[in-house]
């Protein structure tokens, strides 16, 4: 548990945005900081695109064809 805590990624990027927004010298918790944040962002995607089937990764939208139904004109019964 003591490595976890001396090692996670949470702390790095907390310190190295302080240090970016206090316009300070920034540490070398920048580095881990990337990388956890590449880190992560590869296991979420590699995530999502196993729980997506594999045709509808494949799919994408026709944007130039419009499906909807004919517009009629508004009548008011008063």
């Amino acid at each position: 548990m003591e490595a976890f805590a001396d090692n996670q990624p949470v702390m790095s990027v907390v310190n190295t945005l302080r240090d970016l927004f206090a316009h300070e010298p920034v540490s070398s918790d920048i580095r881990i900081a990337l990388v956890s944040c590449v880190g992560i962002l590869i296991v979420v995607y590699a995530l999502a695109m196993s729980a997506l089937p594999p045709q509808g990764r494949l799919q994408t939208p026709d944007l130039y064809v419009c499906q909807t139904a004919p517009l009629r004109p508004l009548t008011l019964d008063l």
